[in-house]
């Protein structure tokens, strides 16, 4: 995380430019909010613009790449994340991981943010 949001989680600046890497985390909506668009994004990625603006990353590559594969250890990061964060966001457990896991089992692709903000109007 800190490689791109930064050791304050708010966002690292790419070096010469007023471009950023990533968005903050900080005060994020994403982060503090609903927390199966955060556990969505966790499993599968994200990809494209945020909130209509492009940061250089440009993705952000699922928890199963980092090695994070757990329900478990994905619950207690995004719970960290949210607490940190999200000015001390409710928890997220495993048992919600594992059923968004598998309400999500047939994705593939990384999301857009177009798509995880179309989540809440889905349920």
């Amino acid at each position: 995380c800190v490689t791109c949001h930064g050791a304050d989680g708010r966002g690292m600046g790419v070096p010469g430019t007023d471009l950023m890497l990533a968005p903050s985390l900080v005060d994020s909506a994403r982060v503090s909010g609903d927390p199966d668009q955060l556990t969505a994004v966790f499993l599968h990625g994200l990809t494209g613009p945020i909130a209509g603006k492009t940061y250089q990353a440009g993705f952000m590559a699922p928890a199963a790449t980092l090695g994070i594969t757990r329900e478990d250890r994905l619950s207690e990061l995004i719970t960290y994340l949210r607490f940190v964060h999200g000015d001390g966001s409710s928890t997220v457990s495993h048992e919600d991981v594992k059923a968004a896991k598998k309400r999500r089992a047939e994705r593939t692709e990384p999301w857009t943010d177009e798509e995880l903000n179309a989540l809440d109007n889905a349920r």
